[in-house]
């Protein structure tokens, strides 16, 4: 299995690096974000698996980690509002809609594939946490913080990005919720 990974510090502001220099190998779909990562001042791991969908136990597998350390991504939408709201939810684990309900006091539905595409530039089931086409508020599975760094997509089904998850909750304002009440 060939997966390539890079670690690199963020560099400032005005002199953030070319993405397609320091991971070369990352399809163009990512550029927006590993370049966003890098300018949260992140550091982070890339990798691209060569199955097209590879399933969580096969993404666990090749970025050596726990199933529950690979974050699942998703667009959610008030039922009466209709504001969206980006879910992050530990591997396998659903977040429950009491859970969410509670967090923000309305009922969250799914939001529909072109909703998704919509609002945050990329297909269910491969959104990443940053270079999305507009920002959300969001909601983070509080069991993520069992681990220094979880694994997210990158923009692509095979492609993910390795960052810390403390870091990264700060990067995007997520608010940490226990996903089973």
């Amino acid at each position: 299995m060939s997966a390539a990974s890079h670690m690199q510090d963020a560099p400032q502001e005005e002199d953030v690096p070319d993405v397609s220099a320091l991971f070369p190998e990352a399809p163009p779909e990512c550029h927006r974000t590993l370049d966003m990562v890098l300018r949260a001042g992140l550091k982070a791991s890339f990798r691209l698996l060569p199955q097209a969908r590879p399933r969580l136990e096969e993404i666990a597998q090749a970025c050596d980690c726990e199933v529950d350390a690979i974050a699942q991504i998703a667009l959610y939408k008030g039922k009466t509002s209709k504001k969206p709201y980006l879910v992050i939810a530990s591997g396998k684990r659903t977040m429950k809609e009491r859970a969410l309900a509670a967090a923000i006091g309305e009922v969250l539905q799914r939001s529909n594939d072109e909703a998704t595409m919509q609002l945050t530039g990329f297909a269910p089931g491969m959104i990443p946490p940053l270079g999305l086409t507009m920002r959300l508020p969001v909601l983070m599975d509080a069991n993520l913080n069992r681990f220094a760094q979880i694994w997210c997509h990158a923009g692509t089904p095979n492609a993910f990005i390795r960052v810390s998850t403390a870091l990264l909750a700060r990067a995007i304002s997520a608010r940490s919720i226990k996903p089973d009440l």
